[in-house]
């Protein structure tokens, strides 16, 4: 009876051992998995952040072409400004001689008709 007593006791403690084992061998697994999962993410994170700096870059070029632009757009329109106002300018002095020949050309009829 005593010996059966061991035997059991023996097969329990295997069993326990055994369970114990297999418990050990799936929080290995896991960690493993957790590793590799951790792996991925910082991998993906790489190339997230690589695609983000890769953007900004791109937004910086166009944003700088953008001012260059603008800066264009206001020398053009200084330009314009400019010239418009010199044409004002030209078109008084027209309007200005148009008006003294028609006078000068009315004084000669008028001389003309006495």
């Amino acid at each position: 009876a005593e010996q059966a007593r061991h035997v059991a006791q023996q097969k329990e403690a295997a069993t326990a051992m055994a369970k114990v084992a297999k418990e050990r061998d799936d929080a290995i697994a896991k960690t493993s998995k957790s590793s590799d999962d951790a792996a991925a993410l910082k991998t993906q994170l790489t190339k997230a952040n690589s695609e983000i700096a890769r953007l900004q870059k791109e937004l910086a070029a166009s944003s700088k072409e953008m001012r260059e632009v603008k800066s264009q757009i206001g020398a053009h329109t200084k330009e314009n400004k400019d010239l418009q106002a010199r044409l004002s300018n030209l078109n008084d002095k027209q309007d200005m001689l148009e008006g003294k020949s028609k006078s000068e050309m009315e004084q000669a009829q008028a001389a003309a008709a006495k």
